[in-house]
């Protein structure tokens, strides 16, 4: 019996040292600015992460227009909610490196008013007229000098003395975090709550200090609740009137991955201090950004990188491919008789997406492993690639690889610092300076046939196609313009023209059930017509006897949109539409499996890892850090991401998280969201914002600590705006992109 008992603790005692540490899941005084602020009256605010901002901007706007190149400011924007309008006032903390510097404050993009900046970090009170005013959601923006910073913003009745208080020199800031011996100290002005939407870590526990308060004795609290549970109070206590205090823990109720709101009362007027505020839990913090992949999960590809030596790549993009009309993806035409081949042949990624619904910026993250807040960083969203980040054609070509690209698109091309790399780059819309107009993919074939045949028996190689088709203009010819229907009713004029598009977007016409059904079928033509070609591709890669050598990669810049949401085309919307991208791997034979589907979560920054690693590159030399991870451990079994980040084209842009099954669309513009439950209602039909309103903070304070958290000084200003030739000029127009 004895022996029983020690065996059992011993057994106990292993479990128990196996387990992983405790560390700190959330910094809550790191984390207060992008927390819910409650006070009273019913004002909420939620402080978004500053924004880089000109005025006038327009996606390449002709040249020569007087607000087309403006002065770069900051801004950071308070979504505030009421109830009512009344009189009210904010104050705002500033802090600015040098005095004479001005901010402008607007309330719903009316001008409120401009405050004088002085030298350090100061408040500033600022009138909210009610003719600015909103009922329930309004916008609080203030645009400054690129070195000042907004840390906070308090709104309240313009009669509060609680205002007037904050105004005091010897008042400390509404809402502050700062240090002291090391030790980080969450400053809050009472009477208000802070609410923190967390995912819950195993055995998660909050420890926080009491610090003293202003007044002395101020009151605090600790409640807790989750959607199935009700607000609990799980702690109350006063602040002390001296240092010393004893550190208070509490066990927070609910299991790993609980949803829950966690938050902190001072209940009085005046300020008190919660030094060291913490949620401590086991296991990997939880964040949208990619964790780093385990050792183990990484020798998972060996035996598929070791049958990959000596292999070439395929890299076909497809201009605004939506999964959704690819048969391999469900789609119920047979758009794609050949990507259907490939994937039968090969690997196919369930939830593949763009990280932005624009060509310039897909296509900069697929080439750097970057998000566009990143490799942007600084400047406007429609300039070219700043010359800091090194793109994995630099990288491959410095390996030895032969690199050489040929483009339909010039948002992909050389106007936009996207043929870096390249030993040779062909741009198929001009000949010399001439815009010869939109190449289709036919247009391709000679080309490619002569590139194949010259680097049959040459060393490695990377090839980058991408075809324009099926994006605008919808104008397939035969026998694709007729393969899945009728040519009517939709005339030529709205097919080549983006006048009948822009009419609808703007609302001005709304298409007939046949007219849209027409506008499918042209689209779905173009891709019919386009997946011919890669048919194609295959027989001069079997002609030069380089199939077997190569591995084919077929994806999309982004998807797009076909009125399923109330707009045509791409840019300015989140759905499924929009953002879900076909992604397949087709290994030489006897290298990859054959008929992979793989769910999880993957994107374009995963394909620049992917490429290093095919050529054996990957962890050569020691490069900033690609936010991207190889796709060969996700085919070998290894997790795939467990979340992905989109967004729009925009300078104060909105932002797509999918995680699991849900989808948060969240604007930066107005600060509203929008949440889906992906499983349940696959066509975006249902919002459940307001009824899953904790789900839809957990994801809001996620991405604005993503937005903070990113590793930023990988762009680098480009040093102005990007100047087009008058051919790439009309190349763009003819795609639509310029009136």
């Amino acid at each position: 019996m004895r022996r029983t008992a020690a065996l059992l603790l011993a057994l106990a005692l292993g479990a128990a040292c196996e387990r992983p540490p405790t560390t700190v899941h959330y910094d809550l005084a790191h984390d207060a600015a992008l927390a819910e602020h409650l006070l009273p009256g019913e004002i909420r605010v939620a402080l978004s992460p500053p924004a880089v901002v000109r005025a006038g901007l327009k996606f390449l706007r002709e040249q020569g227009q007087d607000d087309d190149v403006a002065a770069t400011r900051y801004e950071r924007t308070a979504f505030v909610t009421w109830r009512r309008l009344a009189a009210r006032d904010s104050v705002l903390d500033l802090e600015s490196p040098q005095a004479g510097g001005e901010a402008i404050v607007f309330l719903n993009e009316k001008e409120i008013g401009r405050v004088r900046l002085s030298e350090g970090r100061g408040r500033y009170r600022v009138s909210l007229p009610e003719s600015a005013q909103s009922r329930r959601h309004n916008r609080l923006r203030v645009e400054h000098p690129e070195q000042a910073q907004l840390h906070g913003a308090v709104v309240g009745a313009a009669s509060d003395p609680a205002l007037a208080f904050l105004l005091r020199p010897d008042a400390p800031p509404p809402l502050a975090a700062e240090g002291a011996r090391g030790v980080p100290r969450l400053l809050q002005a009472g009477p208000s709550t802070l609410r923190f939407a967390l995912r819950l870590p195993e055995a998660s526990e909050l420890r926080f200090t009491p610090a003293p308060a202003q007044p002395a004795g101020a009151r605090l609290r600790v409640s807790f609740e989750t959607a199935a549970d009700g607000e609990q109070d799980l702690w109350t206590g006063v602040a002390p009137r001296g240092e010393g205090g004893a550190e208070v823990a509490v066990r927070l109720p609910g299991a790993a991955g609980t949803l829950a709101r966690l938050s902190l009362h001072v209940e009085a007027s005046g300020f008190a201090a919660w030094a060291a505020p913490r949620v401590l839990g086991r296991g990997t913090a939880y964040g949208l950004a990619a964790p780093n992949r385990p050792a183990a999960e990484e020798r998972r590809a060996d035996p598929l990188r070791r049958a990959l030596t000596g292999s070439n790549v395929l890299l076909v993009i497809l201009d605004a491919a939506s999964a959704r009309h690819f048969h391999c993806y469900g789609y119920q035409r047979a758009t794609t008789p050949e990507i259907d081949r490939l994937a039968a042949e090969g690997v196919l990624f369930e939830q593949a997406y763009t990280p932005a619904v624009y060509t310039l910026s897909a296509m900069a993250s697929l080439w750097t492993s970057l998000h566009h807040d990143q490799h942007h960083e600084g400047v406007r969203h429609s300039e070219a690639l700043p010359p800091a980040p090194l793109t994995i054609p630099e990288r491959l070509q410095a390996g030895g690889v032969y690199t050489a690209g040929f483009v339909a698109n010039p948002s992909a091309g050389r106007p936009f610092g996207l043929a870096r790399g390249f030993a040779e780059f062909h741009e198929l819309y001009r000949a010399g300076r001439r815009f010869v107009g939109v190449p289709r993919a036919l247009d391709f074939r000679p080309h490619l046939a002569r590139f194949f045949r010259e680097r049959s028996g040459q060393g490695r190689f990377l090839a980058y196609i991408h075809f324009i088709e099926p994006h605008f203009p919808y104008d397939p010819l035969p026998p694709f313009r007729t393969l899945f229907g009728p040519d009517g009713p939709l005339p030529d004029s709205a097919r080549r023209s983006q006048d009948w598009i822009r009419a609808v977007n703007d609302g001005g016409v709304k298409p007939t059930r046949e007219e849209r059904d027409h506008l499918v079928r042209l689209y779905d033509g173009n891709l019919a017509a386009v997946d011919h070609e890669v048919g194609l591709l295959r027989s001069a890669l079997e002609a030069a006897g380089l199939w077997d050598k190569t591995l084919v990669i077929v994806s999309a810049d982004h998807a797009e949109a076909l009125g399923e949401h109330g707009f045509i085309g791409h840019a300015p919307q989140l759905y499924e539409e929009a953002i879900h991208i076909p992604l397949i791997l087709r290994f030489p034979k006897g290298t990859g499996p054959p008929g992979l589907r793989v769910r999880g979560f993957v994107d374009l920054l995963d394909l620049g890892p992917t490429l290093l690693d095919v050529f054996g590159l990957a962890g050569r030399e020691k490069p900033a850090r690609l936010e991207g991870r190889s796709l060969l451990p996700v085919v070998a079994g290894a997790p795939a991401k467990p979340a992905v980040v989109a967004r729009t084209m925009a300078e104060r842009p909105a932002y797509a998280v999918l995680e699991d099954r849900y989808k948060l669309v969240h604007s930066l513009r107005d600060g509203l969201s929008e949440l889906y439950d992906l499983e349940a209602d696959p066509l975006e039909t249902r919002d459940l914002a307001d009824s899953e309103a904790l789900r839809v903070e957990v994801y809001r304070q996620a991405l604005y600590r993503w937005l903070r958290d990113l590793r930023r000084g990988a762009g680098a200003a480009s040093g102005g705006a990007t100047t087009l030739s008058e051919e790439e000029r009309e190349a763009l127009r003819a795609l639509g992109y310029v009136q």
